[in-house]
C-alpha cells in the first residue's frame, strides 16, 4: 500500500549509507548566526570606540579597556573582514600612547616651573619624579606621593602640576609645624627605646625595632586626657624620619644615639624599615633598628 505525503522520508532524513549526520556545528545557518552575532559585537565596540576617540585624553582609561575587548572580538571574525579594523585599533591605541606623552613631559614641564618658584629641584624621569624628600609616581589620571624611594606612600594627587606642587607644599610645612627641640625629643626616643627593651626583656646594649620604637613614642605623645576623649594625636613615620634627619645633638647622659642600616632582606616590608633623609635633596638611606651606647 503506498504512503501518504506525510510519511513519506525526507532527502535530508535519509543519509546515504556510510554517512553520518551533520552535527549542529556544521550546520551553515547556525554558522552564520554565530558570525552575525559576532560581527554585531564587533561593530558595537568600533562605535563605541569612534566616539570615545572624540576625546582621547577625557577617555583613555575607557578606550584603553575597549581596546583590551577589541581584539578577541575581531578574531572570531574572518581575516577579510577584520584586517582594516585592526589596524584602525592599533593606530588609535597608538594614538593614545603619544597623546598621554605628551600630557605627561607638558605636566612636568610645569610642574618643575612652579617648584622652582618655591627653591624646590626637580629631578628623576618619567613616570618616577623627585622633589625634595618625595617621589611622585605619575600615573594615568593621577600623581602617588611617596615619602622617600617609593618607601612610604603618603597620598594621591589628581595629575595636575599646581596640585601636586601646593601638595609638597604642604607637606614640607606640616614636617616642621611644631617647635622641634633636639633635647626634648632625645629624651622621647631614649625612653621608648627603654621601653621596647622592657618590654621585651632584652638588655639596655641591645638594638632594637625602629617601628616598635616608633609606636611607643606614639603613645607618649599623646595628651594626658587621650584615654578619656579618643582623641588620637598623629605621630607619622614619616614625621619620625624627618625628626631623626634633623636631630643635630645625638647623645643622652654619655650615650650615643646609633641607626642600624637594613639589610635587604629588611626592606621587603615597608614598616621592616624606615627612610630617614641625609640631605633637603631626597638622598638617605633605611634603618632597620636604633640603639643607645656608650661613647
Amino acid at each position: 500500500m503506498e504512503r501518504s505525503r506525510s510519511q513519506l522520508p525526507l532527502a535530508w532524513d535519509s543519509p546515504e549509507p556510510g554517512v553520518e549526520h551533520n552535527s549542529p556545528a556544521d550546520d551553515p545557518i547556525a554558522a552564520l548566526e554565530r558570525m552575525s552575532k559576532d560581527l554585531s559585537s564587533a561593530l558595537k565596540l568600533l562605535r563605541g570606540l569612534r566616539n570615545l576617540a572624540k576625546e582621547p585624553t577625557r577617555n583613555a582609561v575607557k578606550i584603553r579597556a575597549w581596546l583590551r575587548r577589541t581584539k578577541p572580538a575581531l578574531a572570531k571574525l574572518p581575516v577579510e573582514i577584520t584586517a582594516t579594523s585592526a589596524c584602525w585599533a592599533e593606530s588609535l591605541s597608538r594614538t593614545l600612547d603619544d597623546e598621554e606623552a605628551r600630557l605627561a613631559r607638558s605636566f612636568a614641564s610645569d610642574l618643575d616651573q612652579l617648584l622652582r618658584a618655591k627653591n624646590i629641584t626637580l629631578g628623576g624621569n618619567l613616570p618616577m619624579l623627585e622633589a625634595s624628600f618625595f617621589t611622585l609616581e605619575v600615573r594615568q589620571q593621577d600623581v602617588r606621593v611617596w615619602f622617600g624611594p617609593h618607601r612610604e606612600a603618603i597620598g594621591t594627587v589628581s595629575k595636575s602640576a599646581a596640585a601636586v606642587a601646593s601638595y609638597i607644599e604642604q607637606c614640607l610645612a606640616r614636617l616642621t609645624a611644631e617647635p622641634f627641640d633636639d633635647e626634648h625629643f632625645m629624651e622621647q626616643v631614649y625612653q621608648a627605646y627603654r621601653a621596647v627593651l622592657a618590654g621585651a626583656n632584652a638588655t639596655s646594649a641591645d638594638p632594637t625595632r625602629i617601628d616598635a620604637v616608633h609606636r611607643q613614642l606614639i603613645v607618649a605623645r599623646q595628651d594626658p586626657e587621650f584615654t578619656q576623649n579618643q582623641n588620637l594625636r598623629e605621630y607619622t613615620r614619616m614625621q619620625f624620619g624627618y625628626d631623626l634627619y634633623r636631630l643635630k645633638k645625638r647623645t643622652r647622659s654619655g650615650k650615643a644615639l646609633q641607626l642600624v642600616t637594613a639589610s635587604r632582606s629588611q626592606t621587603v616590608k615597608h614598616l621592616d624599615s624606615l627612610w630617614v633623609p641625609s640631605d633637603e635633596a631626597g638622598k638617605g638611606f633605611l634603618y632597620s633598628h636604633l640603639i643607645f651606647r656608650e661613647e
